[in-house]
């Protein structure tokens, strides 16, 4: 088991709301139409290489786009005529990143509009000199350009085009799905069309209308909204090369990993905050923040944390990664389980508020008499550290934690009432009972000395002698 220690460290935080959008590395085509082209043709299509094609049609002009050839080189073009169209469709699972068209000369460069995809929107490219640059684009089904202009009859004699692409990396759309759920990732409503697409894309990987459609999705959902990090919020933290979860060792004062999670354990919270600029990451039942790329204790310490992927993190120390895990992930927490003994009894004490639920009941100590142990039934937000009998013929029990509540909390170990709970393992005085099943069923036991209570349980402590009572609700 690897481990580090924990202790009050700040860090810098320098990149941690949104992802680094990976994306292949880009490739181009360039097509001059006089070196494929030897006659004169009024043909639509001009495919520029197997993943383009060029499609010029005459959409409302008196004159069809013509290739107009000349022994010349330089002078022969494709002519775009007032109220004519040329389209640029990507093939084969391509993304069109950017186009430029170099016209014949400065006389031929009508301002042209443009739409991408399915979009509406019409934007438009004017030439500066001869060349009409169009970029940061990302058109996985079509660029639709038009020479509309009104004022004058201006053609637009296209000699070149050049076109910067981007090839479908499957190894992109895998790591979008595994970003479900993470910081910097996406929500599974918004992966359900991706995870469809690429599903059938791993039966037929040669399909290519597949393959074109699952890079339309692709850059769908990078324009899509991310998950945000919620500084109020915990944060379940995981290696993101094995999925190793991240935990607080409280016997050894240091931060372990461990291949499966624990809904029960407030050991796997971390709270990450920013003042002034700099970052702690903390357990809320220790207050303890990782330290350094080692794990050892300090009081001070300096560090950062930058995107290094699709919802990955790396937390560094000056130029060492941290130990047990050198890429992370952030997945906000939303609620804790709580296990009930027996199908009736649990306690807990969390440092933090959370919801009944109405799958149990919840008993907070009030007085302790000479006769009996009295509980009262509460209901709604449970406060902060506040001590709880749980009551409920379920295994376990999932509570919301209750981020709005502004329940005030206690001390570490509350010491009024009935009922007494730690936030951290505590070693238990004489006297002290704690709930387990024992020879008559879940009760209150006494417990031997040395005994250590776990963190977040509960107990008490009775001041009447050795005789045992009931509790009473």
């Amino acid at each position: 088991m690897t481990k580090f220690h924990l202790s009050k460290v700040a860090f810098t935080i320098l990149l941690l709301l949104t992802s680094i959008r990976l994306i292949a590395e880009d490739q181009s085509v360039s097509y001059t139409f006089g070196e494929h082209l030897s006659a004169n043709t009024t043909k639509s299509n001009y495919p520029l290489n197997e993943r383009i094609l060029l499609t010029a049609n005459n959409e409302n002009g008196r004159t069809v786009p013509q290739y107009y050839y000349n022994t010349d080189s330089t002078k022969r073009s494709l002519r775009i005529y007032k109220g004519n169209i040329f389209i640029l469709t990507p093939l084969n699972g391509t993304a069109i990143k950017s186009v430029v068209i170099k016209s014949l000369s400065r006389s031929y460069t009508p301002t042209l509009s443009y739409t991408i995809d399915d979009e509406t929107e019409k934007k438009t490219a004017t030439a500066s000199d001869t060349c009409y640059t169009i970029s940061d684009l990302t058109a996985t089904k079509r660029i639709v350009f038009r020479n509309n202009l009104e004022a004058t009859n201006t053609q637009l004699r296209m000699y070149k085009i050049t076109v910067t692409y981007a090839v479908l990396d499957d190894g992109e759309a895998n790591d979008l799905i595994d970003s479900e759920g993470f910081v910097g990732g996406y929500t599974a409503e918004q992966l359900s069309p991706l995870k469809t697409l690429y599903a059938d894309y791993r039966q037929d990987n040669t399909n290519t209308t597949i393959k074109q459609n699952l890079i339309g999705e692709i850059y769908t959902l990078r324009k899509a909204p991310q998950i945000a990090f919620d500084a109020g919020r915990f944060y379940r933290i995981t290696n993101a090369a094995d999925n190793n979860v991240l935990y607080a060792d409280y016997s050894n004062s240091n931060v372990a990993s461990r291949p499966d999670s624990d809904a029960s354990q407030v050991s796997e919270f971390w709270k990450v905050t920013s003042v002034n600029g700099e970052t702690t990451i903390t357990n809320p039942n220790t207050k303890t923040a990782i330290a350094d790329a080692s794990g050892n204790l300090t009081s001070t310490g300096t560090g950062n944390i930058t995107n290094t992927g699709v919802a990955k993190y790396k937390i560094a120390f000056g130029t060492e990664s941290l130990t047990v895990a050198p890429e992370i992930r952030l997945k906000s927490i939303e609620s804790i389980d709580v296990n009930i003994l027996g199908g009736r009894y649990g306690t807990f004490y969390f440092p933090f508020a959370v919801n009944a639920s109405a799958d149990a009941a919840f008993y907070r100590g009030e007085a302790e008499r000479s006769d009996a142990y009295h509980v009262r039934k509460t209901e709604g937000s449970i406060p902060a550290e506040t001590p709880i009998v749980i009551a409920s013929t379920e295994a376990k029990v999932s509570l919301a934690i209750a981020y709005d509540s502004t329940s005030p909390s206690n001390n570490q170990v509350t010491e009024t009432g009935v009922l007494r709970g730690s936030l951290a393992p505590l070693p238990l005085p004489a006297g002290a009972y704690v709930l387990w099943t024992g020879t008559q069923g879940v009760a209150f036991y006494p417990v031997a000395s040395n005994n250590t209570l776990t963190a977040n349980k509960v107990y008490f402590q009775t001041a009447l002698g050795a005789s045992v009572r009931p509790i009473e609700v």
